[in-house]
């Protein structure tokens, strides 16, 4: 019977109980080992955390989060605002949730243009873009935008008339002429320039007449647009077409691919989330010139609305020439910049359109660095009442070694009429504008840090000091001013909570207005939260070479705990990373939620501490840079609260080079871990125009391009491990990087890489969800590389 036993069972020693109970107080033993033995390995384990300064996302109600990160909990709203070109009594366009409205400083008046949903033949559209014609009588929308590359769509266009909201689509002739590239209001008349299928058209909405402009557009040659090389590295958008002022003319580059060479990329995943994989990848095919191959042609065209006649101007004695910056001075002087493909020589023309002819009035040679691409040059107008004879303009121009700002007039000088500004510093990224009804020259610059922007102004025809006019205190200001110079839009930065404000310059003072941003949700959410200091210093790399860096420390930082450190680098030619915005970025997130220390330098080559410190790198990208990273770890690793077995270092395009070219130059002995992603490997199989700006070409530097290349895969595999990551479809960076570098990794039997790809991701890798995987994979794979170096006979 269950539960009972006789004696003689008990005498014999053979027992019969239930074996169920037996079962559960076995396992209740065994439940208790377990116990013990993990209450036991807990304990070791935070023992050994504690100890290397490792903390697992210690998540609470109050701690930053990868996850709100990447929803974007942390980012600060920007107003995108939009001034009206003619600059009148501080007119802008504004959006917000509802409409498109006109709003005038500094009420903020609002007339309604636009709502930002429009339904047309039934269909709801949202309206992404609006622009103004002079006489605010028509508004130019785009509806339906599809991504092209970086900066490229396109869209349907319509123009509504906003008294009575009359909606006309804008097409070309023909059927289904209707997805366009641009679209651009004539400044004076009611007529707008645009581009279908790469040929210009100009509309005039009045009488809807429609002319066609070019007719050779097509497959290899482009009117109006830039093709991907000059969208992504010379104009950074997508329109190469530009009115004259009075409207008679627009002046447009043609651009001949037919001899640039073809990079084909392939597409394996239908776009629909969730739907197969295609059966037969998709193959587009870009003209991607690489360093050291045919360029494209490129040539200046002006068009004569009067005349409906287009013709060729020769702007440039270079037979491989770059054209980089095109602006009208006045209604029939155009001013061109042009160079030769490795940007050594620039040559400034000023074009007579009425003539159709150009004459060279400057001409510059780089002397061991190189003409950086920009187009913020000004005109100026002439007014002789206010001490302005001549048309003119503002350029950049090298001072003793350092960018600033100089005043030329008449337009053909061939020197400056006077060095506005001089110093040690430069002027800061961004636009500059002069008030001119008070000649004052507003423009942002680096006086007071490298690491700060503050807004200045000086008299353009005076002699006279250069004034700062943002409060004095540390921060980064930049600034969005109206053609007339009359008002502007400041934006505050940081280091604290981001703000922007509208104001009006008069003569010596700034007229204040309400904020149109404050952020005060987004001050709310930080000051809730833990976040630990963020440091700026100076360090010394060579005798006499300072290099700028950031050192995000956590919340629970303690000089008595080994933190593990994480170096976040980009590094590129003129670029920065470390200055004081306000950032609540993967390097904070990460740092809080890992107790880490994470560190940013800013190394020899990058932007804004004068010529010689940037253009060491000419020639020979990689080299200074990892060394300057490298100078930098060491020191670091010397600091009682480093854990130096856990050194590691990440970055994404450059950065993901640098990551790789620092790893190989240092050879394990500082860095142990890396992740790169979508990184340059070998610059021959990057764009020609951004390559040999810094490298010349392959051809006339074979020494430098083979020293600049991730090549020496041994070197690579003395460090613990590293990992790579990569879009199949980046048309920027083509996956030809991380293969050939894993086809020499191979070659050597080195194996110490993980790898990770992301199905037809361009670079940005974004398509189906990826762009939160690369942040996801990066925090984990860091932690667990992390973690084990710190504790290497712990197992889970």
């Amino acid at each position: 019977m269950s539960g009972t036993y006789s004696a003689l069972d008990q005498e014999a020693g053979n027992v019969s109980i239930d074996r169920g109970l037996v079962k559960r107080r076995r396992n209740r033993r065994i439940q208790l080992s377990l116990l013990v033995l993990l209450v036991s390995c807990s304990v070791t384990a935070f023992l050994l955390l504690n100890n290397c300064g490792w903390h697992d996302d210690l998540s609470s109600a109050n701690s930053v989060s990868l996850d709100a990160l990447l929803k974007g909990d942390y980012r600060a709203r920007h107003k995108a605002i939009s001034w009206l070109p003619d600059g009148i009594d501080g007119e802008y366009l504004e959006t917000n949730d509802d409409e498109w409205f006109l709003a005038k400083w500094p009420a903020r008046e609002a007339r309604h243009i636009v709502n930002t949903t429009i339904t047309i033949d039934g269909v709801a559209r949202t309206v992404e873009h609006v622009t103004l014609n002079k006489q605010r009588t028509h508004a130019l929308v785009s509806t339906n935008r599809q991504s092209n590359w970086r900066w490229s769509v396109f869209g349907r266009y319509w123009s509504i008339e906003i008294d009575t909201g009359k909606i006309e689509p804008l097409k070309a002739p023909g059927e289904n002429a209707y997805m366009l590239s641009i679209a651009q209001f004539s400044p004076k008349e009611n007529k707008v320039a645009f581009v279908h299928e790469r040929n210009i058209y100009v509309k005039d909405i009045d009488s809807g007449e429609t002319i066609q402009v070019t007719t050779d557009g097509g497959a290899n040659i482009f009117n109006g647009i830039p093709d991907w090389v000059y969208e992504e590295e010379v104009y950074s958008g997508d329109s190469v077409m530009w009115w004259s002022p009075n409207g008679q003319f627009l002046a447009y580059l043609r651009t001949d691919e037919t001899d640039v060479h073809t990079y084909p990329l392939e597409m394996f995943m239908n776009k629909a989330p969730g739907s197969p994989a295609l059966l037969y990848p998709q193959i587009s095919e870009i003209k991607y010139p690489k360093a050291g191959t045919i360029n494209p042609k490129i040539s200046l065209w002006l068009y004569d609305a009067v005349s409906n006649n287009a013709s060729e101007v020769s702007v440039s004695s270079f037979n491989d020439r770059l054209i980089t910056e095109v602006l009208w001075l006045g209604d029939s002087n155009l001013l061109v910049k042009s160079s030769d493909r490795v940007s050594d020589t620039l040559e400034i023309s000023v074009v007579d359109a009425k003539a159709s002819s150009s004459n060279v009035v400057r001409t510059l040679q780089s002397k061991g660095s190189w003409f950086e691409i920009s187009q913020n040059t000004l005109h100026v107008p002439a007014d002789a009442s206010r001490g302005r004879e001549y048309d003119g303009y503002i350029d950049t121009v090298v001072v003793d070694g350092f960018n600033h700002l100089a005043y030329f007039s008449p337009a053909n000088a061939s020197e400056p009429t006077r060095i506005l500004t001089s110093g040690k510093w430069e002027l800061g990224e961004g636009s500059y504008q002069v008030n001119v009804a008070t000649n004052e020259v507003y423009f942002v610059a680096t006086k007071r840090s490298s690491t700060e922007r503050h807004i200045y102004k000086v008299s353009l025809v005076a002699e006279s000091g250069i004034e700062q006019v943002t409060p004095d205190v540390e921060a980064v200001f930049s600034a969005s001013f109206t053609s007339d110079g009359s008002h502007a839009l400041i934006s505050y930065n940081g280091p604290s909570i981001p703000y922007q404000k509208v104001v009006k310059w008069e003569a010596n003072t700034i007229v204040d207005a309400p904020f149109i941003e404050e952020n005060n949700e987004l001050r709310e959410l930080v000051e809730k939260l833990h976040l630990g200091e963020v440091i700026y210093t100076e360090l010394e790399v060579e005798p006499g070479v300072f290099v700028n860096v950031r050192e995000i420390r956590p919340s629970s930082f303690s000089k008595y705990t080994r933190h593990p450190v994480l170096f976040f680098n980009y590094g590129g030619p003129g670029s920065q990373q470390v200055v004081k915005t306000f950032t609540l970025d993967f390097q904070r997130v990460f740092a809080e939620t890992h107790n880490a220390v994470v560190v940013t330098v800013d190394p020899r080559g990058t932007g804004f501490k004068g010529v010689d410190f940037r253009s060491v790198v000419r020639d020979k990208l990689g080299h200074y840079e990892s060394h300057d990273v490298i100078a930098v770890a060491k020191d670091y690793s010397a600091r009682r609260y480093i854990a130096q077995e856990t050194m590691s270092i990440w970055g994404w395009s450059y950065g993901g080079y640098l990551t790789l070219k620092t790893l190989e130059q240092d050879g394990g002995e500082t860095f142990k871990f890396g992740a790169a992603v979508a990184p340059v490997t070998d610059f021959r199989f990057y764009d020609s125009i951004y390559t040999e700006r810094y490298m010349h070409t392959p051809q006339t530097n074979p020494r430098g391009y083979n020293a600049t290349a991730v090549s020496d895969v041994s070197s690579l595999g003395k460090c613990t491990r590293f990992l790579i990551m990569h879009g199949t479809g980046d048309d920027n960076v083509h996956l030809q990087n991380t293969l050939s570098l894993v086809d020499q990794l191979d070659e050597k039997s080195i194996g110490n890489y993980d790898l990770h790809f992301y199905p037809d991701s361009n670079h940005a890798i974004s398509f189906h969800n990826a762009n939160p995987m690369v942040y996801h994979r990066l925090d984990q794979w860091l932690w667990q590389q992390h973690f084990h170096a710190s504790n290497p006979d712990f197992d889970f």
